[in-house]
């Protein structure tokens, strides 16, 4: 009797978790993609996540040019902070999202 409890234990918490990571992947796909370009700007300017969450729109800055700059200073210049270059900028906050 308690074989079979354990089982359906067992097959319920697997089952359960497969859904709790399914969930955790839609999430993931639902950011903008301004919020994904404050991501990398507040990674560039060791800034924490979320720094810039107060900003609404990203204008005409688009996502797809600036994953193509190499370095935070290129992407800072592109988005008009270059005055900001010379921050301590770390590159491999910067090159998980290239």
């Amino acid at each position: 009797m308690f074989k079979k409890l354990k089982y359906k234990l067992i097959a319920f918490i697997l089952i359960a978790c497969l859904f709790c990571c399914s969930e955790e992947e839609s999430s993931k796909e639902n950011i903008s993609e301004c919020r994904q370009l404050t991501y990398m700007i507040e990674d560039c300017m060791n800034l924490h996540r979320g720094a810039l969450n107060y900003l609404d729109s990203c204008g005409s800055l688009d996502l797809d040019q600036a994953k193509t700059y190499d370095t935070c200073e290129e992407l800072l210049e592109y988005v008009g902070l270059e005055r900001f270059k010379n921050w301590k900028i770390t590159q491999k906050n910067y090159l998980k999202y290239i």
